[in-house]
């Protein structure tokens, strides 16, 4: 079965990823992400586990949260990869760096675990758009979401683990930072 880990985007930063999602399918008839995951920000790329070590996962995750407050992050600006990625971005926070880091230092004791690129490479944002599109089609994508404006402080409290089901997405478990 397939995995990854992240954090889920909630309250007004998640009304307002959802809300631009939607226009862009209205304006561009691009498939919206909501569709297939609810908006969040990945930290650890998707993987294959067995149900054993998933629910290994599962307790190294939920004993990480326990060691961690909740971090103000702020979603701010729009960036993208190439020609087929449009993201909001999340300000550099060093905070989240080292959570981040402590976080695939535990997972990385799994051998069996697989890390990428992008698990070391970190660049924090929240995708809105996703596919392979022709250069002028993502242009045009990109010139609309430039005219976009976002600037939302939201609260970092916790991780959620999700497992692909039937070609969706799902909330597997979800974990509160606990530590006080």
């Amino acid at each position: 079965m397939r995995y990854f880990i992240g954090f889920l985007i909630k309250g007004e930063a998640k009304d307002f990823h959802c809300k631009l999602i939607q226009e862009i399918f209205e304006r561009f008839t691009v498939e919206p992400l909501i569709n297939k995951l609810d908006p969040h920000i990945t930290l650890k790329a998707p993987f294959e586990a067995t149900e054993e070590q998933a629910s290994k996962v599962v307790q190294i995750v939920e004993g990480f949260c326990s060691t961690v407050q909740p971090i103000g992050l702020k979603l701010s600006n729009f960036g993208r990869f190439d020609t087929n990625v449009v993201f909001v971005d999340v300000e550099e926070n060093a905070w989240l760096q080292l959570v981040f880091r402590n976080l695939n230092e535990r997972l990385g004791k799994e051998k069996w675990l697989t890390f990428e690129k992008f698990d070391f490479a970190k660049r924090f944002h929240s995708t809105i758009v996703s596919g392979n599109f022709e250069e002028e089609r993502f242009s045009q994508i990109w010139d609309f979401v430039s005219t976009k404006s976002v600037s939302i402080e939201m609260v970092f409290d916790g991780i959620a683990i999700f497992r692909k089901m039937n070609g969706k997405w799902e909330i597997f478990k979800e974990f509160k930072f606990s530590y006080s």
